[in-house]
């Protein structure tokens, strides 16, 4: 009877999702389906929400792609998401026999301080009380999946499936991202210098939108794909793992983004001297040899430190607009011209002649002052230190190969942010509080040599 019930309740579900589709359209069967669902799967595992959080990319690109109730899915998705994975997360905390419990972390405080600096900050400096609640999101909500993703992870195959994840949807990403250089996308000329830059052509941007973007999320993930495809044994999947990592390095190439490739000169430095650090002089010199062989890269490059360049960027680019920024800090040093008034995506919503500064760390001190631009550089400070700290303890060699992956990739991004808005993205927000959350978490899973790990359960299924 038990077994009729359940294809009983099977039947009724697909009858109303099939009344829902023919009476209200596709979109609507999928949405119901989805409210039903996903509630559910939660309920069961809440680890099944750390893999839709690594597939943050997509699910966005798909759920703004939904034109129910004017789109207000795909700009309240991420939301309703927190505030689901958390509830399930509370009830499992609280009835449930698997033995979850809060994990107390070192990077707890460093967040509770940026946030309560960022809520003072809101209190004592906004210009309009809405326009600085705003900035405050942007600043603060993301970070809080540090808190989910760490108190989540249950076991080292968690990890590892978070990060697959994580890898095959980029890597599907940067196909597609090949594909529009084959066919050439068209592309705004304000991404390039037309004057100067004729031999530009095309610059990918897949599903993401910007090619700077882009480029930085193959920075944060090709490192752990590597990562991953030290750690195989197997040989198709060994070469499965090279064959994605060579498509986020070439659609890295085709977005043209300068800063990204900074950035990831950088991850590849940080990864060879973690792993030996006799490699760091051979990684600089294969850069040295990528320059010269890719024209591309070598001309764009080499335009960037030609006084044309420094002409046109002084007048309109990334020159002006930082001058523009260290003048606004100047204005309000201490605290700022208000959350939300400067220099990113809120500013440009709703403060007349607004730009994007291009620069995430002036753009914050424009915006909180020294006050709050101390307490997020202390705390981006005290991620990579408490990260370094969870890698160097770490006992497993395969788990410490995954370490230095992800914290090569999210130095990168730190780095990145210095030439972008680059935490003015959620998607890339969180995937940095996810990735950095992960990297704390081995301490949980017994991959270190501390005493905090937990018994991991041995049913999988």
């Amino acid at each position: 009877m038990k077994n009729n019930n359940g294809y009983i309740l099977l039947l009724l579900g697909g009858l109303v999702l099939g009344i829902t589709a023919g009476r209200l359209g596709i979109e609507y069967a999928f949405l119901l389906g989805g409210v039903a669902l996903f509630p559910l799967c939660l309920a069961l595992k809440p680890e099944l929400g750390l893999y839709f959080l690594a597939a943050y990319s997509v699910v966005d690109y798909a759920l703004r792609a939904v034109t129910v109730g004017g789109g207000i899915i795909g700009s309240l998705w991420h939301e309703l998401f927190f505030v689901a994975i958390v509830l399930m997360y509370l009830v499992h905390l609280v009835i449930s026999s698997r033995g979850f419990k809060y994990r107390l972390t070192s990077l707890d405080m460093p967040i509770f301080i940026f946030a309560g600096v960022s809520i003072f900050l809101l209190l004592v400096n906004s210009p309009e009380l809405l326009v600085a609640a705003e900035g405050l999101r942007v600043v603060v909500q993301y970070l809080l999946w540090y808190f989910v993703v760490v108190n989540i992870v249950r076991d080292k195959l968690t990890v590892k499936r978070v990060l697959n994840v994580l890898v095959i949807i980029t890597a599907g990403i940067a196909l597609h991202g090949i594909y529009q250089y084959i066919v050439g996308v068209e592309i705004p000329t304000t991404w390039y210098d037309s004057s100067a830059e004729t031999y530009i052509t095309s610059r990918v941007f897949s599903i993401i939108g910007s090619p700077n973007i882009l480029g930085s999320m193959m920075v944060l993930t090709s490192p752990v794909t590597f990562s991953l495809a030290l750690n195989e044994k197997r040989l198709p999947k060994k070469m499965i793992y090279l064959g994605m990592l060579l498509a986020m390095l070439l659609c890295l190439v085709f977005t043209l983004s300068r800063g990204a490739w900074l950035a990831f000169g950088l991850t590849v430095l940080i990864y060879a001297f973690m792993k030996d650090r006799r490699l760091v002089i051979p990684a600089a010199v294969a850069g040295l040899i990528l320059l010269a062989a890719v024209p591309q890269i070598g001309e764009r490059i080499a335009y960037m430190l030609s006084p044309q360049y420094m002409a046109s960027s002084a007048v309109g680019g990334r020159i002006a607009r930082w001058t523009l920024s260290i003048e606004a800090i100047k204005t309000s040093p201490i605290f700022g011209v208000g959350l939300g008034q400067f220099g990113g995506a809120t500013a440009m919503r709703h403060v007349p002649d607004a730009f994007y500064a291009d620069n995430f760390y002036l753009k914050t001190f424009a915006e909180m002052g020294l006050v709050g631009f101390t307490a997020f550089i202390y705390l981006l400070y005290r991620s990579c230190i408490d990260s370094l700290r969870e890698i160097r303890k770490t006992a497993d060699v395969e788990f410490y190969n995954i370490g230095m992956g992800i914290f090569a990739g999210a130095v990168g991004i730190l780095a990145h942010n210095a030439v972008e808005n680059v935490f003015e993205v959620p998607m890339m927000t969180s995937y940095y509080w996810m990735m950095i959350a992960l990297i704390i978490s081995f301490k949980f899973i017994g991959v270190t040599g501390t005493d905090d790990s937990e018994e991991a359960p041995q049913n999988h299924d």
